[in-house]
């Protein structure tokens, strides 16, 4: 039988606004933090990211450094985080949010009105304040898989 430190770790599915956060000075020490917050004390974490996030990225890029940024890092990850990108179209807001209830993972935004929807679904959210991440609802939250299709807005 595994042991509870051989589960995959809980999926942080995150969206553009707080991949382009983690890019910002400090942002790999956030990071850290979080690691510590959701990897039960291991460095191990694993990130899904929707595909259209992935693509607005690179549309953000042009004119965001911190969008190019964040391209790399999708693509190169670090040791111990998995970076999974997930084909997903459509509008980035309902891809991460209908991810985050598919993969029963915490929802990581800087983005107000998404957090407030994911937080009203039950979904835990993950952001940041003053650079130290901020967790709201039950991490281990594995609640019944919803029905994507209809996420209110």
């Amino acid at each position: 039988m595994a042991m509870a430190e051989d589960r995959a770790p809980r999926p942080i599915v995150m969206d553009t606004s707080f991949l382009v956060q983690l890019s910002e000075p400090g942002g790999m020490a956030a990071m850290e933090r979080i690691e510590e917050l959701l990897g039960g004390g291991r460095p191990r974490l694993r990130l899904l990211i929707p595909s259209c996030v992935v693509d607005e990225l690179r549309s953000l890029s042009r004119r965001l450094p911190g969008a190019a940024l964040a391209v790399e890092f999708v693509r190169g990850g670090r040791p111990g985080i998995e970076v999974e990108v997930v084909e997903r179209r459509g509008r980035p807001d309902d891809a991460v949010l209908e991810l985050a209830l598919e993969s029963r993972g915490v929802l990581a935004t800087m983005d107000g009105g998404l957090l407030r929807r994911a937080r009203r679904m039950g979904v835990p959210t993950l952001t940041l304040h003053g650079g130290m991440p901020a967790l709201t609802g039950d991490p281990a939250w594995r609640g019944p898989p919803k029905d994507t299709r209809a996420i209110p807005p």
